[in-house]
């Protein structure tokens, strides 16, 4: 069974760790990891956020309990020194790449210190709401689909010839990828 738990984190100096406790009858088996926002703070939502979360995830694990950690993350993760990296980038006191990175790298070392944890990186790239990407793509209603690709390739055109996607794509992506065995991004 899943189950998303919503939290803000938005000052550098908040750290919030929300444990949510279900009857054992029903025990929370997948974390979707889906923070951030216009005013969160990359350090503490992307790296320590996604760290904590994936430690906690681990320690679970081994109680035979928490099975899969999906995480929204960013194209070019690995690649935050790019110059589209560093544009983007620029506009932050932080720099966002290398915090998606960090928390990714800290998911990995939670995994390969507990076996039993699978997870799933989902690198989204572009991001829109649904009406702005309906009012930029007016065939997106009539093409929905995706790019899947693994690894950190930023591709700038989709299927439709249009780049990015909308939160509505994310969100089908991710209830997808909570099916998946095994370790990806």
């Amino acid at each position: 069974e899943a189950f998303v738990m919503p939290t803000t984190i938005s000052r550098p100096t908040t750290t919030a760790t929300t444990t949510a406790t279900k009857p054992e009858s029903n025990p929370v088996t997948h974390v979707i990891f889906c923070a951030g926002g216009d005013n969160a703070d990359y350090h503490a939502v992307n790296f320590q956020g996604v760290a904590t979360c994936a430690q906690q995830c681990g320690t679970h694990a081994n109680n035979d309990k928490i099975q899969q950690m999906v995480v929204i993350s960013t194209a070019w993760a690995t690649r935050p020194y790019s110059m589209a990296s560093l544009l983007f980038n620029s506009l932050f006191d932080t720099i966002p790449m290398a915090c998606h990175f960090m928390g990714e790298e800290a998911l990995r070392q939670a995994a390969q210190q507990n076996p039993q944890l699978d997870y799933v990186i989902l690198r989204a790239g572009g991001l829109n709401s649904d009406d702005r990407w309906a009012q930029k793509y007016p065939q997106a209603a009539a093409d929905p689909r995706l790019t899947y690709q693994q690894g950190d390739s930023f591709q700038f055109l989709g299927p439709a010839g249009r780049p990015g996607m909308c939160r509505t794509q994310l969100a089908h992506a991710v209830v997808a990828a909570v099916n998946v065995p095994g370790r990806y991004t």
